[in-house]
């Protein structure tokens, strides 16, 4: 009985995030714009809802996945194997930016950008053009930045502290 109440009560908190998360979503859904990069920490989140990291992640996952699934969504997936390792690799050099970014690398349903310091994991209908990038620098001539920056990408705030960087619909 004991065992029933407690997996009840966490299948609540997760139903709870889950629709609170969406909530949240709704204004950012209304936007046309094409692109929209999720740089976010669910730290606080997690206390709240008193879940664990690794179950909010996939979950929020889920959700863009679902509700963005017509626009191209980016991670940041800097890593410092790099600076630290002398060497990085775009599938086995783990993200710093948080377990999000983690979770969606593991996932291998996002491609990862090739800058060693200052990667992004993409998917979605643009993905395409993100692979034909050439990058001389991380800021430079072919990298994901100037892409960003050609596509006049906005940056904004939302609930569940993300921040949001998103582009208009040309």
């Amino acid at each position: 009985m004991l065992e029933h109440q407690l997996f009840t009560l966490k299948k609540n908190r997760m139903s709870s995030f889950s629709k609170d998360f969406e909530k949240g979503l709704k204004k950012i859904l209304s936007f046309d714009d094409e692109i929209i990069v999720f740089q976010t920490q669910i730290f606080k989140t997690c206390l709240f809802y008193n879940l664990s990291g690794q179950k909010a992640s996939k979950e929020i996952l889920k959700i863009l996945e679902r509700k963005f699934k017509k626009k191209t969504i980016l991670f940041p997936s800097f890593s410092n194997d790099l600076a630290l390792k002398k060497k990085y690799d775009e599938i086995l050099s783990l993200p710093n930016t948080g377990i999000i970014p983690t979770t969606a690398l593991k996932s291998k349903r996002y491609f990862r950008t090739s800058s060693p310091l200052h990667s992004f994991l993409a998917k979605g209908p643009l993905v395409k053009e993100i692979k034909k990038l050439n990058p001389e620098t991380t800021w430079g001539n072919g990298s994901i930045y100037e892409w960003l920056e050609k596509k006049k990408c906005k940056v904004g705030f939302a609930k569940f502290r993300m921040v949001l960087w998103m582009c208009p619909t040309p």
